[in-house]
């Protein structure tokens, strides 16, 4: 009841509380502002025992601090208020607190000694401020302090003597400043050290031990310093045009780096000398460069490599070989590059390790395909956007029976590379069990007969939608379905007119040369098996064949078209 009473008479407090600490003023406080009208020069307040929170603060700090209560005090907020400096009075006297928020208090000075009250304090965040520098007294001691977040300043200067004597300080925050270079002159070790959103052109990771090290959004160029010991290292979003230069000094860097991230650079190739100074590489992260050629070789230097990502390039071959040269080598996404080639020198198809290879939105034609299928080892999982492709039925088959003489599973990933397919995301063009909710089905099928009836689309095209509608309508059960096969049958045969008005001889595939009659006549009569199969589908409610029984009855019609005719 007492929260609610407050909460009534905010608006009406008098004009003079320029601190907005309401919610934790008292009972007797607020009684004696009203009876007497009393006009306070500082914030009257209370706390509530865990957490004191105030905006537009504008007097001196310590005048503040005088008023809290500095045996329930574990946390303090304070945030849209004019505090230039932070003196050595600030908060003295305060020796319980926790968690200390100061967020845009417009602070600009941290004197040394602002904080050695507090040798309990373990999360301190002065961000959104205008601190320029910091001074080498200015956190130290602060034995119990984890946390420390000086994110959204304007530092251009780092004296990482600032940090000694906190030797459990595990999180450190330094981005969105205006660093140009970082150094430690001691030795510190961190869960996680966070630089990004400067403009640091030279890091020295001598003195630096972390798990994480978020270093992206800089303009690196340099890394000085023999030993690199941070096992998670960002240096995306760079705008490198060339790796990082290696200290000089060095005559052979080892680096402790595990996963490294490359990405959204201007990189236009890998520089395997570079690389040599990181031997213990699980994980390369190179996507969205300009990369055209990848030597395979470079592979050589990372015996735990497992994870390898080069999508969004500029890469025209895949050397497959680069399995050999890996030998934990599991994950490879080059996808969304130029790839027209498969390179098959030294693979070894008798590798046994489970392989996901994801090579969806490139220009791999059929023939390479076949190729790629038939070099990699069994047990591997191909991501390739197949039904996108321009292949025929006939090809799509023989892609569906060389994958499963290799034991290699084929996954569609229907990424949208163009625009002249939409299926759903879920759709895997090798089963048939995805289950799609009544909206999505009859969304996909009216987006097919709109594509078939408004647009000349090939015959592949026209089954390609047809095969999505199929696998769509497997689980289908919804009555409005049914209102639309009429509507779709009319939209077939229009497109059965199409083809014969344009002349589609070779709509099938077929090497064989045969007369514009029989190209047709076999149109019709897959399409008309479609037609049969998806209403058996739809009335009688049950499970559906798979796609290659969908084709083996179109081949049988055929095959027994042709007997007949002879």
């Amino acid at each position: 009841m007492l929260s609610i009473w407050i909460i009534l008479l905010i608006n009406m407090l008098p004009s003079e509380l320029n601190a907005k600490c309401l919610t934790h003023l008292t009972k007797e406080k607020v009684d004696d502002t009203f009876s007497d009208r009393m006009s306070y020069e500082t914030p009257q307040m209370r706390t509530v025992g865990v957490t004191t929170t105030c905006t537009n603060v504008t007097l001196p700090l310590e005048r503040f601090v005088e008023h809290l209560c500095e045996d329930c005090t574990r946390e303090m907020k304070i945030s849209a208020s004019n505090i230039p400096t932070l003196q050595r009075t600030s908060f003295h006297g305060i020796r319980d607190l926790d968690i200390l928020r100061l967020n845009g208090t417009n602070t600009r000075y941290v004197d040394p000694g602002t904080f050695e009250d507090m040798n309990k304090l373990q999360e301190l965040y002065i961000t959104d401020n205008n601190i320029q520098k910091i001074f080498n007294n200015s956190f130290n001691p602060l034995p119990k302090l984890k946390t420390l977040d000086l994110s959204h300043n304007a530092l251009i200067d780092f004296e990482s003597q600032f940090l000694d004597g906190n030797l459990n300080l595990m999180y450190l925050n330094i981005s969105s400043n205006q660093l140009s270079s970082l150094s430690f002159k001691h030795s510190i070790k961190l869960e996680s050290i966070d630089v990004r959103n400067n403009v640091i052109k030279t890091i020295n990771f001598e003195n630096i031990t972390a798990n994480f090290g978020y270093f992206s959004y800089n303009r690196l160029r340099q890394i000085e310093g023999c030993t690199l010991k941070v096992q998670n290292l960002d240096l995306s979003y760079n705008n490198m045009s060339t790796l990082p230069s290696l200290d000089k000094k060095c005559s052979k860097p080892e680096f402790e780096v595990v996963v490294l991230k490359l990405s959204h650079n201007v990189l236009t190739e890998l520089n395997s000398n570079f690389f040599q100074a990181f031997p213990k590489l699980t994980s390369l992260n190179v996507s969205n460069n300009m990369i055209a050629h990848l030597s395979v070789t470079m592979f050589q230097y990372f015996p735990g490599m497992n994870n390898l990502d080069m999508s969004y390039n500029m890469l025209s071959e895949f050397d497959a070989s680069i399995f050999d040269f890996s030998a934990k080598l599991t994950h490879v996404n080059v996808s969304y590059n130029k790839i027209t080639f498969v390179d098959n020198k030294i693979v070894t198809n008798h590798l046994q390790r489970s392989i996901d290879l994801r090579i969806q939105c490139n220009i791999i034609q059929f023939d390479m395909l076949i190729r790629l299928i038939g070099i990699l080892p069994p047990k591997t999982n191909l991501y390739i956007d197949i039904l996108q492709k321009s292949f025929t039925w006939l090809e799509l088959k023989e892609i569906r029976e060389a994958a499963i003489k290799a034991n290699i599973t084929i996954k569609d990933i229907p990424n949208r590379c163009d625009n002249e397919v939409t299926r759903n995301d879920i759709i895997e063009s090798s089963n048939a069990t995805a289950k799609v909710d009544h909206k999505s089905v009859l969304g996909n099928i009216t987006k097919f007969i709109n594509n078939v009836t408004n647009s000349s689309k090939t015959l592949e095209t026209a089954l390609e939608h047809s095969y999505v509608v199929y696998h769509d309508s497997v689980h289908a059960t919804d009555d409005k379905i049914h209102e639309l096969l009429e509507q779709l049958d009319k939209s077939i045969h229009g497109v059965i007119d199409k083809m014969q008005s344009e002349n589609y001889s070779e709509a099938l595939g077929n090497d064989v040369e045969e007369n514009d009659n029989s190209g047709l006549l076999k149109a019709v009569i897959v399409l008309l098996v479609f037609v049969i199969v998806l209403i058996s589908i739809l009335i009688t409610q049950r499970y559906a064949r798979r796609w290659s029984d969908f084709i083996q009855r179109g081949e049988e019609n055929i095959e027994l078209l042709d007997n007949n005719r002879i």
